[in-house]
């Protein structure tokens, strides 16, 4: 028999509100959500806003959170609307865009050592909506919930959206330490 450690924990609350933001975005004319490492599955129309190309006071509030809540040095924030159908396979993260950006070159099984993660639902969990991380189902989220993710470049996970609600999350992906130091301690 498998058995399955939990691999996450709720670590609070967003200490703003989303809701007044999140109803007023136009996800129609938002990007499309586009992974060219997902060749084989269908991502049913997911939008993702990259927080970063925003100024706007949610844009603002999230990187003061990141900052001074999580201390992160270095962050990567996405908001991404998952629409009824729409689901992301089981995978491990492998941490591209900020290592793009960052230009840091960091293997795969070491990026758990660097990079943190946090998954925060925007909607509160509906029925037919799912997160699973590492075997382990993330059960009646609520909207603003911050669930930190260990190891999610170990750990396989997948999300999707069978019911009828649009499932909204964002994600930080960010280190704590800054860049310089990351390439130090990569040596």
């Amino acid at each position: 028999m498998i058995t399955y450690t939990k691999m996450f924990e709720k670590i609070g609350v967003l200490p703003f509100q989303t809701q007044h933001y999140i109803e007023k975005i136009d996800w129609d004319n938002a990007p499309t959500f586009n992974r060219t490492r997902f060749r084989t599955h269908t991502e049913n129309g997911h939008k993702t806003i990259k927080m970063h190309e925003l100024d706007d006071n949610f844009a603002r509030n999230i990187k003061h959170y990141c900052e001074e809540d999580l201390k992160l040095k270095i962050y990567q924030a996405n908001l991404t609307m998952v629409p009824a159908g729409g689901s992301t396979p089981m995978h491990t993260d492998i941490y591209q865009y900020i290592q793009k950006v960052n230009n840091l070159n960091i293997d795969k099984k070491d990026c758990h050592k660097v990079f943190v993660k946090y998954w925060i639902p925007l909607s509160d969990k509906t029925q037919g909506q799912y997160f699973e991380y590492n075997g382990v189902m993330i059960d009646d989220w609520k909207a603003n919930d911050v669930y930190r993710l260990f190891g999610s470049s170990i750990f396989d996970h997948r999300g999707g959206n069978e019911g009828s609600e649009k499932r909204i999350r964002l994600e930080i992906t960010g280190a704590q330490i800054s860049v310089e130091k990351i390439n130090e301690c990569m040596i």
